[in-house]
């Protein structure tokens, strides 16, 4: 009865976190949370559950309770010997997330650098894996410390890994936008442009048009043209990613309503 009422909670959880519902789920994380607390079960799931919960607090604003979980999925890690040493690479790949989101790319650099140890010293299939997201932090993080080419780098890795892996998934999309915001930094808008128009094409037959990631790419494209002096076409491509945000906003309404 314990496992199933974990497995419950756990499903509950990530079903709102990846529902866009970061309050819904820290609800039922936070008794995820204290049920694993008082159940002695399966390393792996309890660890699962931990890290999910960490996710759900960063996504949710609640920094600090974030952090203090992803320090204590690094202290459990290290002491079950059952669990292998490559997954302290996962919570320190979510403090980096954490450190980026609070604007401290630095801190947010030397714990990637830390998960990128922890990979290389334990290739494993799972570590590949694991890589495409700690290289997107890591990148993302370089990006705001102003260090170009070699965010550059590292992004190209890892959207390169992650279609090799997965193919044309919202991690690969969400890179892709970071290294075309990279190039544009660089001054680079017909780059920038020429990499958007391509993504988009991907993302319209892979995720769909009516999605928040979607618009995301319509709207930084349309920047792209408006930094080009094309402001006619920059116009068209906001005013879709607006429409595409409204319609989406308006069927959470509904659903909530």
């Amino acid at each position: 009865g314990e496992e199933w009422l974990g497995l419950v909670l756990r499903s509950l959880t990530g079903l709102y976190l990846a529902g866009g519902k970061p309050l819904e789920a820290r609800t039922y994380g936070k008794e995820l949370y204290e049920f694993d607390r008082s159940f002695n079960g399966n390393p792996f799931a309890r660890l699962h559950n931990l890290l999910l919960v960490g996710e759900v607090y960063r996504v949710a604003g609640d920094i600090n309770k974030s952090i203090e979980l992803y320090r204590l999925a690094v202290e459990r890690i290290r002491q079950e010997p059952q669990l292998d040493v490559v997954l302290t690479a996962i919570p320190l790949n979510g403090l980096a997330a954490i450190y980026l989101q609070i604007g401290d790319p630095t801190a947010a650099v030397k714990k990637s650098r830390e998960a990128l140890e922890f990979l290389d010293n334990n290739p494993d299939s799972l570590s590949e894996y694991v890589r495409v997201n700690v290289l997107s932090n890591y990148g993302t993080a370089l990006w705001e410390l102003s260090r170009f080419t070699l965010a550059e780098s590292i992004l190209l890795e890892a959207l390169y890994l992650e279609e090799r892996l997965r193919g044309y998934t919202a991690t690969y999309f969400t890179i892709t936008n970071n290294l075309a915001g990279v190039y544009f930094t660089l001054g680079q808008p017909k780059k920038a442009k020429a990499f958007f128009e391509i993504m988009l094409e991907r993302a319209e037959k892979s995720i769909g048009r009516d999605t928040e990631l979607f618009a995301m790419l319509l709207a930084n494209l349309g920047e792209t043209f408006s930094e080009l002096g094309d402001h006619k076409q920059a116009i068209e491509y906001l005013e879709q990613a607006l429409l595409i945000v409204e319609t989406l906003f308006q069927s959470d309404d509904r659903r909530v309503g």
